[in-house]
């Protein structure tokens, strides 16, 4: 729909925010495929749905994971080429995550 509406060209990565390793992984791959980045837009937020002492520990530590840890990988995978530019946008999107 962008394309057909501006002819942007989009693409789409799939990646695991769990894993950092996964997330430095797909930022070189996608800055190999695309060149330097100037906007990331962390969207990403999952929520446990249930009260906090009925969560189980691992449940919490997935949802720091994401919700907070996956934000700082992600940004730091792409923020040295901003600076280096001097040109880039950060986008944190956040709910009740």
């Amino acid at each position: 729909l962008v394309k057909e509406k501006t002819e942007a060209e989009v693409c789409v990565y799939q990646v695991n925010l769990v894993k950092k390793e996964d997330i430095y992984a797909a930022a070189n791959q996608v800055k190999s495929a695309q060149g330097p980045v100037w906007c990331l837009v962390n969207n990403a937020g999952i929520l446990s749905g249930t009260e906090l002492l009925d969560t189980p520990d691992r449940r919490i530590e997935l949802l720091f994971a994401v919700n907070v840890m996956a934000h700082f990988w992600t940004t730091k995978a792409f923020l040295g080429d901003m600076i280096e530019n001097n040109d880039g946008h950060i986008v944190g999107i956040s709910s009740f995550a």
